[in-house]
C-alpha cells in the first residue's frame, strides 16, 4: 500500500514538473500570442505580458494592407502539391526497390542515400539556370518542382523502409484470382 502511494506522488510530481517545464520553454511562443492583440503602440511600449485592451488591428492590417493572403494561398498550393507528387513518385519507386533486386536497383538506392548526402543549397544555382532556360522564374511550378526534388530522396527511401515491413505472402495472396461461382438464381428455395 506504501509502495503504491509513493508511486502515485512520484507520478504526480514528475507531471507537475513536466507541465512547468513545458510552461517554460513556450514562454516565447505565448509572449508572441499575446503581442498579436496588443496596439501598436502598446506592443513597442509596454513590457507587460498581457495587453491592456485586446486590439484586432494587427490582424486586419495584415490581411488587408499586406499580400499575406495571397502568399499564404501559394505556400498552401505548393506545399501540397508538392507532397502529392512525392508520394506518387516515392510510392512507385519504394515499391520497387522493396520488391526487386538486382544491379540496377541497388545502385539506385545508393544513388538515392548519396543524394541525401548533399545539403540542398547546392541545387540553387542550377535549378536557377535550369527554371530560367524554361521561363519558370517567379513561378509557382519551379517552386512545386523544386520542393518535389529536394524531398524526393527522403520519401522514397522512406516508403521503401515502410514496404519492406510489409511481407511479400500478403502482396501473393491479393494476386490470387478468385473465380466467380454463379449460384442458381431461384431464390425461392432459400
Amino acid at each position: 500500500m506504501r509502495s503504491a502511494s509513493k508511486k502515485h506522488v512520484k507520478n504526480g510530481l514528475t507531471y507537475i514538473a513536466l507541465i512547468i517545464i513545458i510552461l517554460l520553454v513556450n514562454i516565447p511562443f505565448f509572449q508572441i500570442f499575446s503581442v498579436s492583440f496588443k496596439s501598436r503602440q502598446e506592443a513597442l511600449s509596454s513590457a507587460r505580458f498581457f495587453p491592456e485592451r485586446i486590439s484586432v488591428a494587427s490582424f486586419i492590417n495584415v490581411m488587408g494592407a499586406t499580400d499575406f493572403p495571397l502568399n499564404l494561398r501559394n505556400s498552401i498550393i505548393a506545399s501540397l502539391s508538392s507532397t502529392f507528387f512525392c508520394i506518387i513518385i516515392a510510392v512507385i519507386a519504394g515499391y520497387a526497390l522493396s520488391r526487386f533486386k538486382g544491379k540496377i536497383f541497388s545502385g539506385y538506392a545508393m544513388l538515392l542515400l548519396v543524394l541525401q548526402l548533399f545539403p540542398s543549397v547546392l541545387l540553387l544555382i542550377p535549378l536557377f539556370v535550369i527554371f530560367s532556360g524554361l521561363g519558370l522564374v517567379d513561378n509557382l511550378l519551379s517552386v512545386i518542382l523544386a520542393y518535389t526534388t529536394v524531398n524526393l530522396a527522403f520519401s522514397i527511401w522512406m516508403i521503401k523502409g515502410f514496404m519492406d515491413t510489409i511481407p511479400f505472402d500478403l502482396e501473393e495472396a491479393a494476386m490470387i484470382v478468385r473465380i466467380p461461382v454463379y449460384l442458381n438464381t431461384n431464390y425461392g428455395n432459400i
